[in-house]
C-alpha cells in the first residue's frame, strides 16, 4: 500500500456524485475502460523505461518515475484547462 492508495476510490465516489443516477453504470463502464487502456500502454512503456534506465545508469535509473511525472502532468492539464 502507498499513500496514494485510495485515490481512485474517492475520484471515482466524487464522480459519481456529480452525474445522474441513470447514468452511473455507464461512467463506471468507462473508467474501468480507461484504467484498462492506461495499464495497456502505461506497463510495457515504464517497463522499457527501466531497461533505458539501466542501461544509462547513474539518475537514468528513475526515469520511470520522471515518465510518470511527464504522463500525469499531460494528463492534468486538459482537467485543469477546463477547471480554470
Amino acid at each position: 500500500m502507498s499513500l496514494g492508495f485510495g485515490f481512485g476510490t474517492v475520484v471515482q465516489s466524487i464522480v459519481t456524485s456529480i452525474v445522474r443516477k441513470d447514468q452511473v453504470a455507464r461512467l463506471y463502464s468507462t473508467i474501468s475502460a480507461a484504467e484498462t487502456a492506461g495499464t495497456l500502454v502505461g506497463q510495457p512503456l515504464l517497463a522499457l523505461g527501466l531497461a533505458a534506465g539501466f542501461r544509462l545508469g547513474g539518475l537514468a535509473v528513475g526515469l520511470p518515475w520522471f515518465m510518470c511525472v511527464v504522463f500525469y502532468a499531460i494528463a492534468a492539464f486538459p482537467i485543469w484547462w477546463m477547471m480554470a
